[in-house]
Order: C-alpha cells, then sequence, then structure tokens
C-alpha cells in the first residue's frame, strides 16, 4: 500500500477491518538471523502464539492467548525479509495507529504495537471468530439478504475510516471478516 495525499492506508476485514501503516527505525538488520516463529512462542511476556492463521507476502497472522488477560487476540508479525524496509515498518506502524484510534464494529481494533528481541515488529488486535468473505463466496452462491448485511457492514467501516482520512487500498474479499454472531 502506497500513501498518497492526505489519506492513510487501513487494511480493511468487515463486518470488522483490519489496518495497515508505519513503525520506527530498528536497531541494525531488523529480523536478521530472526527465529521462526511456532506455536507456544511467548511474545515478550504477554502473547503465547497458539497457531498460524496465514502468511503473504509482508508477514505472517497468528492467534495467540494473552497472558494476563482472559482472552484471543490475532497478531501480526512482520518476516525478516522485509523488517529491514524503513517504508515497510513505516507503514506497518501507521496501520497499528489507525487500527488504535478508529473505534467501530466493523474495523477490527489494534491493541498493541511491539518489536520482538530480534527488531521485527508485531501489532496485537482483537481476535474475530469467524471466515474470509472470499472463503464463504467459495462455499456457494450466497443469498442476497447475506450478500446485503455484508456490504452493507463494510460500507459503515469504510465510511469511519475515510471520514477519519484513511483509504483502505486492498479491499478485497480475502480482507473482509465474516464474523460468527
Amino acid at each position: 500500500m502506497s500513501n498518497d495525499s492526505d489519506h492513510d492506508d487501513i487494511g480493511f476485514a468487515s463486518t470488522r477491518a483490519s489496518m495497515e501503516a508505519p513503525a520506527p527505525a530498528a536497531p541494525a538488520a531488523p529480523g536478521e538471523n530472526a527465529p521462526e516463529l511456532n506455536a507456544g512462542m511467548t511474545l515478550n511476556d504477554t502473547y503465547r502464539l497458539v497457531a498460524l492463521l496465514g502468511r503473504g507476502g509482508m508477514g505472517e497472522v497468528w492467534t495467540a492467548e494473552h497472558l494476563r488477560l482472559p482472552k484471543k487476540v490475532a497478531i501480526k508479525v512482520l518476516l525478516p525479509s522485509v523488517s529491514a524496509s524503513g517504508e515497510v515498518v513505516a507503514r506497518f506502524q501507521r496501520e497499528a495507529e489507525i487500527g488504535s484510534r478508529l473505534a467501530h464494529p466493523h474495523i477490527v481494533h489494534v491493541t498493541d504495537f511491539n518489536s520482538l528481541p530480534d527488531g521485527r515488529k508485531y501489532i496485537a488486535m482483537e481476535f474475530l471468530e469467524g471466515s474470509s468473505l472470499h472463503d464463504r463466496m467459495v462455499q456457494g452462491p450466497m443469498p442476497y439478504p447475506e450478500v446485503a448485511e455484508i456490504l452493507e457492514q463494510t460500507g459503515r467501516g469504510l465510511k469511519v475510516a475515510h471520514e477519519a482520512g484513511v483509504v483502505h487500498r486492498d479491499l478485497k474479499s480475502d480482507n473482509i471478516m465474516v464474523v460468527n454472531r
């Protein structure tokens, strides 16, 4: 995602949404010699990784347990291969900042931004029980009321983001979450 004009980037997952943003400069070569993340690993004495949810070109997303609060969270960690890029880290931090300030039922809430001992950055956010819109669409045709509800909720989240000057630059069915309620 690039940031042009006066708009920030946001990575949505609606019936909630997840954001993208920048981060501060890290120590020499962040992510270099980075250990592979695995289930059971604890991040900063706060989050215990449970299972890998997915991996993309820039990072991994894990489900994790908060060790002091009784809740499940999602942890997005930058890959070592992109952690040395100041631009990528800056966007990732901006994502965290945006996700923490946009409070809306259809935008995922970011609760923490931090670094691993090897310098890689991570974001902790609310965990969404459900699946992506893409996964739902693969199951077969969707009834009109279901489609209308998903579009309406996605639009509400986008409206709040746009009113805050945030532009989602990667809106696609993989980034829209259909949450179990």
